[in-house]
């Protein structure tokens, strides 16, 4: 959200929040870069809080359009929004790859021209060394229109949200009414609601965008629900 508000300003009034910790770039290539600075940013803020391995290396993988931009300002902002879920420190776009360095992280980027369903594509994954893998792809659909298009190799769109959840259970009938009651007693809206299934564990994948964050008793009595493998709050 930092980097959204930095690029808002920069674009409006010619004034960058915080401009000592801003790469530099033209007024002209910030217009262009700015929402896949913000979808990096929340792709790596996405993938840290669902994450269930501890990286040891991250990779970003660019497809599309963004074969031939300048990528690296998007690299830090994935790094930022991963490392601002683990740290308890000021992470920025100038600092963000020290970070990752002093804490052994191994940045990997690289482009692909494999043809994709997008017109752009950022992939990100989160590695532990020992065969752990987390795996998140986004898109920018137009600059207002951020979107989620796959987790772990399993392939469903969603907008990227201030407030969302993710649900990981095993693939039998039930599941989204029980999870909509939840919600619905607790007062929480749902917006978007992505279903998919797949994966080497051949469990559901379900995603939802809300209207109001959740409180940790309303997460617990879903976590509590048959079937129900993981849950996840996120905050982007």
């Amino acid at each position: 959200m930092e980097i959204a508000l930095q690029v808002r300003d920069y674009l409006q009034s010619g004034i960058i929040r915080n401009a000592v910790n801003f790469p530099a770039l033209t007024p002209e290539e910030l217009q262009r870069l700015g929402p896949f600075l913000e979808l990096g940013e929340k792709l790596g803020a996405f993938i840290a809080q669902i994450a269930r391995v501890r990286p040891s290396e991250i990779g970003i993988r660019y497809y599309g359009e963004l074969n031939r931009a300048n990528v690296y300002p998007i690299s830090n902002a994935v790094l930022c929004g991963v490392l601002r879920q683990m740290l308890d420190e000021e992470v920025n776009l100038i600092n963000a790859r020290l970070k990752a360095e002093e804490r052994n992280i191994e940045v990997i980027e690289t482009r692909s021209s494999r043809a994709r369903s997008y017109a752009n594509l950022i992939s990100v994954q989160l590695r532990d060394g020992a065969g752990g893998v987390d795996w998140v792809e986004g898109t920018v659909l137009h600059p207002e229109n951020l979107r989620l298009v796959s987790i772990d190799g399993v392939n469903l769109e969603i907008p990227l949200t201030p407030y969302m959840l993710l649900i990981r259970n095993e693939d039998v009938p039930g599941v989204i009414g029980r999870v909509g009651t939840v919600l619905g007693n607790a007062q929480v809206n749902i917006g978007h609601f992505a279903l998919a299934r797949g994966g080497a564990d051949l469990m559901a994948i379900g995603v939802l965008t809300l209207d109001s964050p959740i409180s940790d008793d309303v997460l617990a009595e879903i976590r509590r629900l048959p079937a129900i493998r993981d849950v996840r709050a996120i905050l982007l």
